[in-house]
């Protein structure tokens, strides 16, 4: 981001913090992946916790903190459900597609 114009380089970087939360949301809201390791769960873990950090330490002048933290979330909160073994409020919060029948879903 550091080559880029500070408007385009703010615009670029809240972006793709978005899109990175929101394509590693996709594995927990699939009603198809019925199953994840907690090895894979606490790999997922780090990995946000490494954008955490990157979003606390201003990537790129001008971008405010809270503008990466907001997009990751609702991530971290599903990510900390699912470790509490919370299965439930997961899945009526985050996949009602699912259901009842399967409280199961992305047990670790």
């Amino acid at each position: 981001f550091t080559q880029l114009e500070q408007s385009v380089a703010c615009g670029a970087c809240e972006e793709a913090g978005k899109h990175i939360a929101n394509k590693l949301l996709d594995i927990f809201i699939d009603p198809s992946i019925t199953q994840m390791t907690r090895v894979a769960l606490d790999i997922l873990d780090q990995d946000v916790i490494a954008y955490e950090g990157f979003a606390l330490d201003e990537p790129v002048k001008g971008v405010k903190n809270i503008n990466l933290l907001i997009p990751i979330q609702t991530l971290r909160n599903v990510i900390n459900m699912i470790k509490q073994s919370d299965y439930d409020k997961y899945i009526a919060e985050y996949n009602p597609t699912v259901g009842a029948r399967r409280t199961s879903h992305l047990k670790c």
